[in-house]
């Protein structure tokens, strides 16, 4: 590590150094003019070499002579207090310094530093003895991961955050995101990994079994910061029955279609965030809170938004087909709703945002009860587009679960599952509507299919 070094100081120096502070204090005491100037001085006890930060710039190197290091005439005030040596951890404290105060602050025993990995980036390592791992995942991606039986405090930006070479024994978890905390102890056995999801929006964390990997379920992932779940390979009657109630002509013929390979679907629509991290802005009309569905946004932008995420080599990401897209919302069911018929539609405020409840418009994802497969919002918060054409019915659809798209491509696509603009007969299962792909307006979003390589 290199950073700029202070000479030591001889032992003259040192008794200088505390002649000059008892004078210094004794001139505030008489004068009161130290007070009045707006500042402090700062005395850090601490072992010889450890490197000095405030406020995030360095101000010294501990020394023998005086037991640490003295930062004067500092202002009054919230002060970072950075303190750091090399192969271990960190730390990191807030003080409160108060105009003619001679504070004193302590730094604590320094412990071995953690190995911390986002996505393989690995931080150098000099942890030795019986440890362990902890893998945590969480959604949204973006928190603050803290470590408190360690004084470690790691943002995490990506996927997922490896905390390895960690002291086996309890340890409290921190977590901070969407504006809460939430604290989980565990216990790490040697040589064991224990796996952590943390879903701020249900506010709860999950533990996995040592030996695990990801979730605690195998059927849930995180790929490229956005959570999905996996939907079985199977066959459903997609579209809607002559005598359904509310039904739309487009919606016809009935007919059985066969998905035949498994494949990863949104758990919720993609957010704002997940569009920003991507794209570098956010275009959605209804902004403010966390975690609302990207809008405003048209088909070609989503493809727009999936090359530049398939760039990243992390997988193959893409719109789900129509026939996908209502596979998944049906969840295996074969009502009106994923719900029931709901012929009243007095059960829908408890699984949709529509004209009905949303006040006009978008509300945070993932709040309204999930289908039976476990995705959220597939009936109304925001239309979501699907890679096929537009055609007026499926007269002449593909039967296997693939976009149904024309040669050349059509003027028109897809959106389905209603918004929260829409009255509850478009948020049944099998509503469609069509859409220009280049129209951006503040009802259409979208959620991803994954694929991973090889596929």
């Amino acid at each position: 590590m290199n950073y700029p070094r202070k000479p030591t100081l001889a032992p003259p120096v040192r008794m200088y150094c505390s002649l000059l502070l008892a004078l210094l204090m004794l001139f505030a005491a008489n004068t009161g003019a130290w007070a009045q100037s707006g500042k402090g001085h700062i005395q850090v006890e601490c072992e010889p070499g450890v490197i000095i930060y405030l406020d995030g710039t360095f101000v010294g190197v501990a020394s023998p002579d005086v037991g640490g290091l003295i930062i004067q005439n500092v202002p009054a005030g919230r002060r970072e207090i950075l303190a750091t040596k090399p192969g271990f951890m960190d730390q990191s404290e807030i003080v409160d310094l108060a105009a003619g105060q001679v504070l004193v602050h302590k730094i604590k025993a320094f412990s071995s530093r953690i190995q911390v990995e986002q996505y393989g980036d690995a931080v150098e390592t000099v942890a030795t003895g019986e440890v362990g791992s902890i893998v945590i995942q969480s959604l949204p991606v973006q928190c603050e991961v803290v470590l408190e039986t360690h004084n470690l405090r790691q943002n995490k930006t990506r996927d997922i955050l490896s905390l390895s070479n960690v002291p086996v024994g309890d340890h409290v978890l921190q977590f901070i995101g969407l504006g809460k905390t939430l604290r989980q102890e565990v216990t790490l056995e040697a040589d064991a990994t224990v796996n952590v999801m943390v879903n701020f929006i249900e506010d709860a964390v999950h533990i996995g079994s040592a030996g695990q990997t990801g979730y605690a379920s195998d059927d849930i992932e995180i790929f490229a910061g956005i959570q999905f779940r996996k939907i079985p390979s199977g066959r459903f009657m997609m579209g809607s029955r002559d005598d359904e109630q509310d039904r739309y002509e487009d919606e016809g013929r009935w007919r059985r279609v066969v998905v035949g390979e498994d494949f990863w679907m949104g758990i919720y629509p993609v957010t704002q965030e997940q569009w920003q991290a991507v794209m570098g802005e956010n275009p959605a009309h209804f902004q403010g809170e966390q975690h609302l569905p990207v809008e405003q946004v048209s088909w070609d932008d989503c493809q727009a938004f999936i090359t530049k995420l398939n760039a990243r080599g992390e997988g193959t990401f893409r719109l789900p087909t129509e026939a996908e897209w209502e596979y998944a919302c049906r969840a295996d069911t074969k009502t009106r709703f994923y719900w029931g018929d709901d012929p009243d539609y007095g059960l829908i405020e408890e699984y949709a945002w529509y004209s009905g409840n949303s006040d006009g418009r978008t509300r945070p994802v993932g709040q309204k009860k999930p289908n039976p497969w476990g995705l959220y919002d597939m009936s109304g918060n925001v239309w979501e587009w699907c890679e096929d054409d537009w055609h007026d019915d499926y007269s002449g659809a593909p039967f296997e679960g693939q976009a149904w798209v024309d040669t050349p491509r059509g003027a028109a696509r897809v959106v389905r599952g209603g918004s929260w603009n829409s009255d509850a007969r478009n948020c049944r299962a099998a509503a469609r509507l069509i859409d220009q792909p280049d129209h951006r307006v503040a009802l259409n979003g979208f959620r991803l299919v994954f694929t991973q390589d090889g596929e």
